[in-house]
C-alpha cells in the first residue's frame, strides 16, 4: 500500500512477502517496466513510501487474488493493471487511450488489443475520454483510402457524409450502396458502416 494516498497493489506469490516485495523493487528500475502503474507509483514517491502485508494464506491464489483486487479496487482505484487470477500480460494505458480518441467504442477496441471491454473502459475513465455504446454505430459511416484502406474520417450519418464532400448533385444513395456492398465506391472514396469488420486506421504519432 502507498502510505501517501493509500492505493493498493494485490498480487500473489509463491515466495516471501519480503522477496516479492525486493522483485517489484528492482524491476521498477527497469525501463521496459517503468510505465506499468505500480513502478511508476514507486518512481514517483519512493519505495520507503509503500508497505506490505499478507492478507491470506491459501491455495486457490488466483481466485483469492481476484477477490481481492476487487474487494480492495486495486483495479479501478489502485495499482492493479488487471483483475487478476490469470497471469495475464501487462496491458499498457496509453495506445488504448490513443485508439479511444479516433473511435470511442469501448467494445470494438477491446477486441484490437485483446483485452476486455471493462479493461477499455477503465482507460477511457483514467484518462477522461467519453466513451459511445456500440449500438450507437448503427449509422455511423467510415470514410476510407481507396486503395489503402485506411480511415480517413468518420461521420455520424450517410448525409453526413454526403455533405462533407462539399459538391452539388452529391447522393447519399450512393454512398449508403457501397456501405452495403452494391458498390466498389462513390465519389473516389470507399464507404463503410462503422458496425462492419474493423478497417485499418491512420497511425498516430
Amino acid at each position: 500500500m502507498n502510505d501517501v494516498n493509500d492505493k493498493v497493489y494485490v498480487g500473489k506469490t509463491e515466495y516471501s512477502l519480503q522477496k516479492r516485495f525486493l522483485e517489484h523493487c528492482r524491476d521498477s528500475k527497469k525501463q521496459r517496466c517503468e510505465k506499468r502503474p505500480l513502478y511508476n507509483a514507486m518512481n514517483k514517491y519512493g519505495v520507503e513510501r509503500f508497505r506490505i502485508e499478507l492478507i491470506e494464506e491459501t491455495e486457490c491464489t488466483s481466485e483469492r487474488e481476484q477477490h481481492w483486487i476487487e474487494v480492495l479496487n486495486g483495479y479501478t482505484h489502485g495499482y492493479n493493471a488487471t483483475k487478476g487470477g490469470d497471469g495475464k500480460k501487462y496491458i499498457d494505458y496509453e495506445p488504448i487511450a490513443k485508439r479511444l480518441q479516433e473511435t470511442p467504442y469501448p467494445m470494438m477496441i477491446s477486441k484490437e488489443f485483446g483485452c476486455s471491454s471493462d479493461t477499455v473502459r477503465f482507460v477511457a475513465k483514467k484518462f477522461g475520454i467519453k466513451t459511445k455504446h456500440l449500438s450507437s454505430l448503427q449509422k455511423t459511416v467510415i470514410q476510407l483510402n481507396p486503395s489503402t484502406g485506411t480511415q480517413i474520417e468518420v461521420f455520424d450519418s450517410v448525409s453526413a457524409a454526403a455533405k462533407s464532400l462539399g459538391c452539388e448533385n452529391v447522393c447519399s444513395t450512393h454512398i449508403s450502396d457501397v456501405c452495403k456492398g452494391k458498390r466498389k465506391t462513390a465519389y473516389g472514396y470507399k464507404w463503410q458502416y462503422a458496425m462492419t469488420d474493423p478497417v485499418v486506421t491512420k497511425s498516430i504519432s
